[in-house]
């Protein structure tokens, strides 16, 4: 599973998602990341669909304690924690214009951000990695308050303390 830092910064009003010690880092707009919530929750959840071949409710009602079991285990075990930490210099970041989406059989995904044709960095997250990076990027749009609505149903908002704090989301 990919490792990453999530920030956001406040002048540029986007997130910053970097790789590497932030050597690598892309630019999110708030409209590239509401489409990018929405695409991943809509493909992990028709995936989980044609797996499972159960109703709508009870896909739902398994992919949000599949959510909260991942994201839970993730920082109660250390491989993610909430930080203070600088920003990368969003100078040299490049605006991501384009996500690509690969969907694993086994529920990960691979996201690669691009900015026009060139790739700016990927995300190799297994299907717990891909809960946990929706949670994390769903957690930094309401700390930048973006007011996204519903992502899915099945996905719960963000905590309010994590915002109000302005939390910083470390995977």
């Amino acid at each position: 599973m990919s490792n990453y830092r999530l920030t956001y910064s406040k002048a540029e009003d986007r997130l910053l998602l970097s790789i590497e010690n932030g050597q690598t880092s892309a630019a999110l707009t708030r409209r590239l990341t509401r489409s990018l919530l929405q695409t991943l929750a809509k493909a992990i959840g028709e995936q989980k669909s044609a797996a499972s071949g159960k109703s709508e409710a009870l896909r739902n009602t398994i992919m949000g304690f599949e959510h909260a079991k991942a994201t839970t285990e993730a920082f109660g075990e250390g491989r993610a924690r909430r930080e203070k930490h600088q920003a990368p210099d969003p100078g040299s970041c490049k605006v991501a214009t384009v996500v690509e989406l690969a969907v694993r059989q086994s529920g990960g995904a691979i996201l690669t951000f691009k900015h026009a044709d060139e790739k700016v960095l990927a995300l190799n997250l297994n299907r717990d990695g891909t809960y946990l990076f929706i949670a994390s990027v769903a957690e930094m749009a309401t700390t930048a308050e973006w007011d996204f609505g519903t992502i899915a149903s099945w996905l719960e908002p963000a905590a309010a303390t994590a915002a109000e704090a302005g939390a910083k989301v470390l995977h």
